[in-house]
């Protein structure tokens, strides 16, 4: 700008607007100009500028609401000096239009308008040798709504929904049917909806828990003064496609949704109003009465043969699973359950006692058509766990998220042996710190156990999601756990004490757990843990194990000496296994003697050495460590006594009370 010969006139007044923005750059520029009546240079900031303004752009209206079909005439006014030409930008509109200028401004012409130039702003301008400035007007055409998608989607937000669309003015009212009743929402179906401007709604039905009684018809109803219509989806679920193969495949593909196959448009819409009524074609009006005729049919069978096998099953014993060999009652024979044997691969919970139970609850037998499966959790030596959902398992029309593990090679001998053995331990151990084990779901030879499910996952991945290095895990993985608090103190306290009763109970019982690791313990709500092992822990955590024979898989970081030489499992061994939870829980998840490989751990363990104390680990605690870890059994500390030493731990945390509200 410096040497150019601006005249000082009302072309240049806009390089004074922007010198006297006080964040201008030409701030420190002194730019000059030429006045015209004395020829004189003068700096550009000193001018005045008489007769010339900015323009300002005026319609009477910001928004006019016109019907389908109608006309409208809006005049844009313009002021300003130089005086501004006016000028109607109408390039977007859909419906015809023209504009003329008046003396001070424009007049637009609207003809015949349509529906689809509902929300689109329309801008007028007024330009002068200053500047140009322009102002819009919305075009709000009433009419009946208009779905434009709807869709379902089976990975939304963890979670299976329908997402739709729909415009229309007034803004349209939504409503969800299912078979033609409106859809309750609660737990696990919520509708959600966002409105944005003039009269666009989208949205989704969300289904949290997927169950047999959510199959069937669902119809979205959009309606407004001016009309209404509807759009359907029909769900459809096939729960096995091919028996033989689909629990050896990676995934649940044969267990959800195809949305080619499983979910059907019907095409059906109806409106009022302004808009045509969309009707079925001749063959759809011959169909649909066969179809309905046959579905009544086959009804009426299924309802009959399902009274037929309800009377039938209240003569037979309760017990009674589909060619299964369960003992009457459910319950096992104690005689068919080895006594003290070890078994490194199942069941973990082993009974170390020879008397016999009298008291043995009945094993729950749990109907496969109840049961949802939604992605798998993890393998391991003996089977496949997914989470699923169950119908029914708790209240009569509840839906409980559960894990199910699936046992593999069901067809073997031992193997039922095994299941039924376990089954029945694992009903009659019944604990608020032990993962509840809800039944057994049993068809031919597809043999699954029912188990509670923990949203949080295992206490290893938990602890360590919320110790110092989460902002390290959380950068390896998908989901970011960098925004997590870390886990104080007491808290860790809290999550020791709940495990030693777990423990306890477990010792009481005369069970022998002999894999008890942070990764074999679960965390549900509010920092509520739990012990169980659903054997999927040896597949995500296989460095913790040693091979050993070329099949068994031990533990060793958590044995101790007899466990290792003579593969001794006993109480006694749970409690050295116990005090390296300890250790677990204080260095927020590290893995035991991780410097070392697996062959020096064994002879670290065996000439004597243990885990030095964790860096903020208490004196007290570590205390309880080395009374874990006695190289003699016998003089290892009870879990009743660890139990009673990290109890009164807890109550001496000053905010013990806030940890576990």
């Amino acid at each position: 700008l410096r040497g150019n010969k601006l005249q000082c006139n009302c072309g240049v007044k806009w390089l004074r607007l922007m010198i006297d923005r006080s964040s201008s750059i030409l701030q420190t520029t002194n730019i000059k100009c030429i006045e015209t009546s004395t020829g004189q240079t003068v700096s550009l900031t000193s001018v005045k500028f008489d007769d010339c303004y900015i323009p300002e752009v005026e319609i009477e209206k910001d928004k006019y609401t016109v019907n389908e079909g109608d006309d409208l005439t809006v005049e844009c006014k313009v002021y300003g000096a130089p005086l501004p030409a006016a000028s109607w930008n109408t390039t977007e509109l859909q419906s015809m239009s023209s504009f003329n200028n008046t003396a001070n401004g424009a007049l637009l012409k609207i003809l015949d308008i349509s529906v689809e130039d509902h929300g689109d702003p329309i801008p007028c301008s007024g330009e002068n040798i200053v500047a140009e400035v322009s102002k819009s007007f919305v075009l709000l055409v009433n009419h009946a709504p208009v779905i434009k998608r709807l869709e379902h989607i089976s990975d939304c937000f963890d979670h299976r929904c329908l997402l739709f669309e729909a415009h229309g003015w007034p803004e349209p009212q939504i409503q969800w049917l299912h078979n033609g009743n409106p859809v309750k929402t609660r737990q696990q179906i919520r509708s959600d909806i966002s409105k944005e401007d003039y009269g666009v709604i989208k949205g989704m039905l969300k289904f949290k828990m997927f169950n047999p009684t959510q199959f069937g018809l669902y119809t979205l109803v959009v309606s407004n003064k001016y009309g209404s219509t509807k759009q359907d989806f029909q769900m459809y679920y096939f729960i096995f496609t091919d028996k033989s193969t689909i629990y050896n495949k990676d995934d649940l593909s044969g267990l959800t949704f195809d949305p080619k196959a499983h979910i059907r448009q019907t095409g059906r819409t109806g409106k009022t109003g302004h808009t045509q009524v969309q009707e079925p074609d001749d063959d759809i009006n011959i169909v649909w009465p066969i179809a309905i005729g046959i579905s009544v049919v086959i009804i009426t069978m299924v309802i009959a043969v399902v009274i037929f096998i309800k009377r039938s099953k209240r003569n037979s014993s309760a017990s009674s699973t589909r060619g299964h060999t369960f003992k009457r009652n459910g319950i096992v024979p104690r005689e068919a359950v080895p006594l003290n044997s070890i078994m490194v691969e199942n069941p973990n919970y082993t009974k170390k006692s020879s008397r016999n139970r009298t008291d043995s609850a009945a094993i729950r037998n749990i109907d496969l058509k109840n049961i949802t499966f939604i992605r798998s959790l993890g393998e391991g030596a003996f089977g496949r766990v997914y989470l699923a959902t169950c119908y029914g398992l708790l209240a009569e029309d509840d839906v409980t998220m559960v894990a199910i593990k699936m046992l593999k090679n069901a067809s073997i001998e031992s193997i039922k042996k095994d299941f039924e053995r376990e089954a029945e331990l694992l009903t009659n151990l019944q604990h608020h710190h032990i993962v509840k084990f809800y039944g057994v779901s049993v068809d031919g030879d597809e043999m699954l156990m029912i188990f509670e499910y923990m949203m949080n996952g295992d206490l290893n991945n938990y602890i360590r999601c919320h110790g110092p290095d989460a902002s390290i895990i959380s950068s390896n993985r998908s989901n970011d756990s960098s925004g997590e608090e870390i886990l104080m103190p007491a808290q860790l306290l809290h999550i020791s004490n709940q495990i030693a009763m777990g423990m306890e109970y477990l010792a009481s019982q005369h069970f022998v757990h002999r894999d008890l690791a942070t990764r074999n313990c679960l965390v549900g709500e509010k920092l509520l843990v739990k012990i169980g092992d659903f054997g999927m822990s040896r597949d995500i955590y296989s460095t913790d194990y040693y091979r050993v024979g070329g099949t068994a898989m031990l533990p060793i970081r958590w044995m101790p000496p007899e466990s290792m030489l003579y593969r001794t499992f006993t109480i006694e061994s749970d409690v050295w296994s116990f005090g390296v939870v300890l250790w677990e829980i204080f260095t927020y998840g590290k893995q035991p003697w991780y410097e070392l490989s697996n062959m020096e751990v064994i002879q670290y363990i065996k000439n004597g050495h243990i885990l030095e104390r964790p860096r903020d680990c208490p004196e007290e605690v570590y205390k309880v460590m080395l009374c874990c870890w006695k190289t003699q059994p016998h003089d290892r500390m009870p879990m009743k006594e660890i139990h009673r030493h990290l109890d009164s731990l807890c109550l001496s945390q000053p905010n013990y009370i806030d940890v576990i509200a």
